[in-house]
């Protein structure tokens, strides 16, 4: 075997143990960033300590962002129909939050004037799953209500400008 095909091969065995170790490290960085939905649904996860996803705030992560531009344009789906099918996964900026106290306060209201508790579904307390779906969904429309209204206040105030 030529010495030319000897480096051509060695190379090729490098680059894939480099690749894996830089897919190795971005799994690494992705490991407990989001919520596990066992756990969050069913109060419990058949894979416990070696789940790859958070059981509870206590174990949740900050998400490294996958490139400089992370959240740095805004979503056009989220800004054009008000939904985004990635989620908090999108890598494109949805409306932020930037009261936060605004936003309890308005969320306590919501759940009062539903005559639901104000509780989230990732409180440890005993519930069925059934009953946290549902405070979930509640949750969603009670948020994306939200949403809604700041968008047309925000829409208000620049037409005032």
């Amino acid at each position: 075997m030529s010495s030319a095909c000897q480096d051509s091969s060695t190379r090729g065995i490098f680059q894939k143990v480099k690749d894996k170790n830089n897919y190795d490290q971005v799994i690494e960085e992705k490991k407990k960033t989001e919520i596990c939905k066992n756990f969050l649904f069913k109060g419990s996860c058949k894979y416990q300590e070696n789940c790859s996803f958070a059981h509870g705030d206590n174990e949740l992560r900050d998400r490294v962002p996958a490139n400089e531009n992370f959240k740095t344009k805004p979503c056009k789906n989220y800004h054009k129909f008000g939904t985004c099918s990635y989620g908090l996964r999108c890598q494109y900026l949805h409306s932020e939050i930037k009261d936060k106290i605004k936003w309890w306060g308005y969320l306590q209201k919501q759940f009062k004037k539903n005559m639901v508790p104000f509780t989230f579904p990732w409180d440890k307390q005993d519930k069925t799953s059934q009953i946290q779906r549902i405070d979930i969904l509640r949750f969603q429309r009670v948020f994306k209500d939200y949403q809604e209204v700041e968008q047309q206040l925000s829409y208000f105030k620049n037409l005032c400008v």
